[in-house]
């Protein structure tokens, strides 16, 4: 009598694994970012038809079959996407962590994305000890704000203005602040034009990797401000009756009366980024007592005078008008929705997002009992467009599009509760981590990329035809074995370079050009007895 069984061959799993320089644990094949290439110039011999390895082996137990799924995507709006400059604090072990350093201002118009428009707000405090005297004289009051070279919007270069007003309210700096918040202001306090070159500012950026310091080239903008406000500082500087020192030294109580700052660039047709953290990114207030000369500095960085405490500064608003653009109709917050055009959007500090759906990947293979994923590529291929994000993050999402996070609240010894992480979903996902102690922030959840750091779908080449390529395939080799309710189905394809809250920069792709591509091993064989 013959019987037919199948069982698991380890050796010919191996065997199979050579050319990927593979090596087997806790019963997943993980790959060495060294050997992605190699694999992937012999998965290129392959004939998709009959998924053979170069050349037509009529052993089975050696396939490798190769399947491409279009993934199903939607577009969707976010809701409040932090802008602030500051310091965030780990709940779960205190540590501070200083966010990314840049602020906005101007206006840029896409006939796909609309008219986009932002305004900074930004508190300051005093950065130096005055040299007190009654017969201080106040000479000049400017600030300066070091552009860090990003752009968008209007390719050829045109004179900028910049103005600078007075908040009439004062900012709370131990909350953030967001994309859709404003904060009021007042009178006009100077205005200055700068010619902004965007060929020059892309060659500046190039220059300045070099790593000597000090051929970087710094381009700024210097404005004068209003003498009124320079006295008023000077006057508190000098006033040391009782304890009104106070009043000019500890900026909870500085910022009472002087509230802060607006930059705006009316009739523009770029958006600049300036860069906060730059030490000479500050305002300068010059005074003499008798013949000599003296400065106060004011940063508009956090004060970092709340010890281990959150601690935010300068925050960009993004207003948005898309009217008579593809993205007219997009409805409310978290809907998804389909453009009439066929494309997909996304762009960064407006929070369109395109939402990816991984359900069919995961439905083909729940039928194939264990599976080796050899490579899992994403890929977009679309029209060339300059002023793209240069890479993007998948985000995982719930499914009514909010993000899942990494965090969960616990109860400690003394009943009181705490935040830290989530071991469930860090044990049972390949997410990527921000640092040894998930501080940064480890309430996201990221895919981590087949290199060990961050999924990024990244730019291939943008030269008629943008295409973009990221490997997914521990990810998702990884998901594939968890229980059907803890598969990771939703992501939010999220820009990374700029960061989805430091830019404006769009992207769009139509949505049948977006593929995943898998190659995969099954790990077993048959045996006659």
């Amino acid at each position: 009598m013959r019987r037919t069984t199948t069982t698991q061959n380890r050796f010919t799993t191996f065997i199979t694994n050579w050319w990927a320089n593979s090596r087997i644990f806790s019963g997943f094949v993980r790959r060495p970012a060294g050997g992605l290439c190699l694999a992937l110039l012999v998965l290129l011999s392959c004939d998709d038809n009959i998924s053979e390895i170069g050349f037509k082996n009529p052993n089975r137990d050696f396939s490798v079959i190769a399947k491409e799924f279009t993934i199903p995507t939607k577009v969707f709006l976010v809701d409040s996407l932090p802008t602030s400059y500051g310091y965030t604090v780990s709940p779960s072990n205190g540590t501070l962590t200083r966010g990314e350093s840049r602020f906005l201002v101007g206006t840029a118009d896409d006939p796909r994305f609309g008219k986009s428009t932002a305004i900074a707000y930004t508190p300051y405090y005093a950065a130096n000890y005055p040299s007190t005297n009654t017969s201080a004289k106040f000479q000049k009051l400017s600030i300066t704000l070091i552009f860090d070279y990003y752009w968008a919007g209007e390719k050829s270069g045109s004179e900028q203005q910049f103005e600078v007003y007075e908040l009439t309210d004062s900012m709370l700096t131990y909350v953030p602040h967001y994309a859709n918040q404003s904060t009021p202001y007042g009178r006009l306090l100077g205005t200055a034009t700068h010619t902004v070159n965007p060929i020059d500012f892309d060659q500046n950026i190039i220059d300045n990797t070099d790593p000597d310091v000090t051929k970087h080239i710094i381009d700024s903008v210097n404005i004068v401000l209003d003498p009124s406000l320079g006295q008023a500082l000077l006057d508190a500087a000098m006033d040391t009756v009782g304890n009104h020192e106070q009043d000019y030294n500890y900026f909870y109580k500085f910022r009472r009366k002087f509230k802060g700052l607006a930059f705006v660039s009316p009739n523009s047709n770029k958006i600049v980024g300036f860069n906060p953290a730059h030490t000479k990114t500050r305002m300068v207030l010059d005074y003499k007592i008798d013949t000599s000369k003296y400065q106060l500095l004011f940063r508009i960085e956090p004060s970092q005078q709340q010890v281990s405490a959150a601690e935010y500064s300068v925050y960009t608003e993004i207003r948005s008008d898309r009217s008579g653009t593809p993205l007219a109709a997009l409805p409310s917050k978290y809907v998804d929705w389909e453009p009439s055009d066929g494309n997909r959007y996304i762009q960064a500090g407006t929070g369109i997002v395109t939402k990816l759906d991984f359900s069919e990947v995961y439905d083909y293979f729940k039928n194939i009992p264990l599976k080796a994923l050899s490579v899992a590529e994403l890929r977009i291929e679309t029209d060339q467009q300059d002023q793209a994000p240069k890479a993007f993050v998948l985000r995982a999402l719930k499914s009514n599009n909010r993000n899942l996070s990494a965090s969960t609240q616990y109860t400690d010894a003394a009943n009181d509760p705490f935040t830290d992480v989530d071991a469930n979903v860090v044990t049972k996902h390949l997410v990527y981590k921000y640092d040894a102690n998930w501080d940064k922030p480890f309430f996201r959840v990221e895919a981590a990329g087949d290199n060990g750091g961050l999924f990024l779908l990244s730019q291939l080449s943008n030269s008629g035809t943008a295409v973009y390529t990221g490997y997914l395939t521990n990810f998702l080799e990884q998901e594939l074995t968890n229980n059907e309710t803890d598969i990771l189905r939703y992501f939010a394809l999220v820009p990374q370079t700029p960061d989805i809250a430091r830019g404006v920069n769009g992207f769009y792709f139509p949505a049948d050009k977006i593929k995943l591509k898998i190659y995969y091993k099954p790990w077993f064989r048959r045996i006659t007895e």
